[in-house]
């Protein structure tokens, strides 16, 4: 477009989206109000945009939502690449049932869906320059169903198991009802649960050996969490989730190691309460080697010694060595199982 002033101005719907260089040669005539004119010749040239086009990653998309969503409710969400992008719902122009983020493309319910078939039209555009937009189609189906989710006892699975519990035994078995056809059990949750027990149908089984006396337990806390999830068949499926938490209570299932023999020599003129040694035993179970250590016979002129239950010997009464070069005395750990 010419103006009297002889400026040239871009087509007011703008030019056609290219790739290439568009080029454009304009005849302009230029007359006084003497009657003077000339002529001449201007060449336009258009270079493509360098800024990205707006482009939809999906054309069509299918969704299935379930009879009974919400008001608001997310149905799905549409996404596009571009600069400043917007969107908006072409068709139907008065939307009744969904509506969509102008800024982020999530469409909503706009009422509780009943059973219908919805063919959308979505625009995305930039903000900007709003005649580099794109389309896409959305067919929404609102099922019905006549199924219900199950509903098991119990709600939640609390239990607490000894860890010598062997593998195969069962902990619970669910009873669930309220859904057609056959139901499927799943354990999702930490490999460190799914790992030890199972499901065998509706039964929570162990699966592996619960040592309580390891590392791996240790970390969990000796508590392992998960969901038991029941799935119906149907369309679309419908499923039930069962939180479990199981706790490993230990049992002593080792017994104490005692040292083959120890010899310690003291001073015939050592103070009361002073060191003689310690001994040390060992046991398997957890907390690793908690013992607790005792003499057998009570302390007095025969055995001038105790030990404390860290296992560490002192002297408690007077020692003559010429009445007495050596004592024996009888060590007792204490575990689970005294030895």
């Amino acid at each position: 477009m010419l103006t009297r002033r002889g400026l040239v101005l871009a087509p007011a719907s703008g030019f056609d989206p290219s790739k290439d260089i568009q080029t454009f040669r304009l005849e302009i005539e230029v007359m006084d109000h003497h009657g003077h004119n000339c002529s001449g010749a201007v060449r336009v040239e258009v270079l493509p945009s360098r800024r990205p086009r707006v482009t939809f990653l999906e054309l069509q998309q299918a969704v299935t939502v379930p009879e009974g969503t919400g008001p608001l409710e997310l149905v799905t969400q549409v996404r596009a690449s571009g600069d400043n992008v917007r969107y908006a719902i072409l068709a139907p122009t008065a939307p009744v049932l969904f509506t969509i983020d102008e800024m982020t493309g999530e469409i909503r319910s706009t009422h509780q869906l009943e059973v219908a078939h919805t063919h959308l039209i979505v625009r995305a555009y930039n903000a900007l320059h709003p005649t580099d937009h794109a389309t896409a189609t959305l067919n929404i189906t609102v099922q019905g169903t006549d199924q219900r989710a199950p509903s098991c006892v119990p709600a939640i699975v609390v239990s607490q198991v000894p860890e010598t519990m062997s593998p195969g035994s069962t902990l619970v078995t669910l009873r669930c009802t309220g859904a057609e056809g056959d139901l499927r059990y799943a354990l999702e949750g930490p490999p460190a649960s799914r790992s030890r027990f199972r499901m065998d149908g509706s039964q929570l089984q162990v699966n592996t050996t619960l040592d309580y006396d390891s590392d791996a337990a240790d970390t969990m806390g000796f508590q392992f969490t998960a969901t038991i999830v029941v799935m119906a068949g149907g369309q679309p499926p419908q499923s039930t989730r069962v939180p479990m938490l199981v706790t490993v209570t230990p049992v002593n299932e080792f017994t104490p190691v005692c040292p083959n023999g120890a010899t310690f020599t003291v001073m015939e003129t050592a103070a009361f309460g002073s060191t003689v040694g310690r001994v040390t035993g060992t046991d398997r179970d957890y907390p690793r080697d908690s013992l607790e250590y005792s003499l057998e016979g009570s302390p007095g002129p025969a055995q001038p010694f105790s030990i404390d239950t860290h296992g560490e010997i002192r002297v408690v009464g007077p020692l003559d060595s010429q009445r007495h070069k050596s004592y024996r005395l009888t060590v007792r750990l204490e575990g689970g199982h005294p030895q």
